[in-house]
Formats: C-alpha cells, structure tokens, sequence
C-alpha cells in the first residue's frame, strides 16, 4: 500500500491598505520615516492658507489629521507599526480596517485635481438639529430642511414666531445633541 503527502498551499495575503493613527502633528514626520523603511505609505495633503500676525501662507496641511495609509503584507505589518511616531492600527472590533484601493485611487484624484477640500465629521440628514457656527446667524440653532447641492443644506430658524429657511455651507454649523 502506497501512502500520499498532501500538500496544501497556505492562501496568499496580498497587500492591502491599513490605516495607521499617528501622534499629532506628527503626520509629515512618519511618512518620512515609513518611506525610509522601504514602507509604500500614503499621506493625502491639501493647501490651507495660514494666517499669522506679520503674514499669510499656503501650507500642506493633512487631509485626514492623525491618520496615514499604509499598503503592506501581513510580514510587513509590525515594521511600520514600530515606527516612532505611529500609536496604533485603526481597527473595527478586532478587526484592521482595510481601505479598498478605488478608494485610495479616488482620494489620489482628488488631492492631484487640486479642488479645495475639508473633511466634515459629522453625518447631517434633514431633520438633526444644528447650530450655526458663521455669518449673521451665527448662535441659532435650527432644523436641516434639505440639501441644496453637495455642499449646503437649507435650515429652518424659528426666531420671532417666524420660520425662516437659509442656505448654509455645512462646515459652518454643527450638530446639536
């Protein structure tokens, strides 16, 4: 009687993109750092004019302050998180939070076309309630109506017995508890 050895082939992990927490104000830094390491790392900046009291200048400010892409293998993974600088992986339960490449390639697109961006934190819908935070109403508080376009929504202010409905830019209000 013969006998067999079975050979199975352990799956292949390919690359993928994690997410990395960085130390703040440490993104520039980290990047250099995992590049040095040989790390394929991604670290989307943007212009922000600054202004301080004797001058005004465009810098490169993060897009996503506190976090830095990294597309590495599994053999990979704790080479760029012992990187000084780097505090965790960003994780889902237990899981890593993976980035599909569309995604990465689509905010590539973005940073290159040179359009003004910001990151927005919060989630607005009609109906949340929001504060105002610019322009002449800044302080009131009202009710997201509907949105106008991809970039401002109308907000229905009750102040003297009346119902007023403006249209606001979402970075300048927030929502309200």
């Amino acid at each position: 009687m013969s006998s067999y050895i079975v050979i199975r082939k352990k799956p292949v992990i390919t690359r993928r993109w994690l997410v990395l927490r960085i130390k703040p104000r440490a993104e520039k830094r980290v990047y250099g750092r995992l590049k040095e390491k040989g790390i394929e790392v991604f670290l989307p900046l943007h212009k922000q004019l600054r202004c301080w009291s004797d001058r005004r200048k465009w810098v490169d400010e993060p897009l996503f302050p506190g976090y830095i892409f990294v597309y590495v293998n599994p053999s990979e993974e704790d080479r760029a998180l012992y990187t000084p600088g780097v505090t965790r992986y960003v994780r889902f339960g237990n899981v890593l939070a993976v980035v599909r490449e569309e995604e990465i390639a689509s905010i590539r697109h973005l940073v290159e076309a040179g359009v003004p961006l910001k990151v927005i934190e919060e989630h607005i819908e009609p109906g949340d309630c929001v504060e105002i935070t610019w322009g002449p109403l800044r302080g009131f508080q009202g009710e997201v109506v509907a949105w106008r376009g991809k970039r401002r929504v109308a907000i229905r202010v009750e102040a003297i017995m009346k119902t007023v409905v403006v249209d606001v830019p979402v970075e300048k209000m927030t929502k309200v508890a």
